[in-house]
């Protein structure tokens, strides 16, 4: 069996129309960087790449952030007061746009 390299996993991103922008393949469960077409980043384990996986922010399925919160408000002219996310299940606090 062959060595899977870096350029192979560059190859698999080209194929997928994106980039892998890791510089050195360790093994299939070391974490690389990845790159779609749309220029999303994220980081998965080749292995995952290799079995159908692609970008988790265009598949819909990307872990969200407090960032990702704080524009969320913003967008809707409210405002994000929490200063952390960990996860849909645990509250936010808001401002709304009328100052509630």
């Amino acid at each position: 069996m062959r060595k899977i390299t870096i350029e192979d996993m560059q190859k698999l991103a080209e194929s997928k129309r994106g980039k892998c922008l890791s510089t050195e393949y360790v093994n299939a469960l070391t974490k690389l960087k990845w790159m779609c077409k749309e220029g999303h980043t994220w980081e998965a384990i080749p292995k995952c790449i290799k079995s159908g996986h692609w970008c988790p922010y265009c598949a819909g399925n990307a872990k969200l952030t407090i960032e990702d919160m704080q524009e969320l408000a913003k967008n809707n002219g409210g405002k994000c007061l929490s200063t952390e996310y960990i996860n849909t299940r645990t509250k936010l606090k808001w401002q709304c746009k009328f100052y509630c």
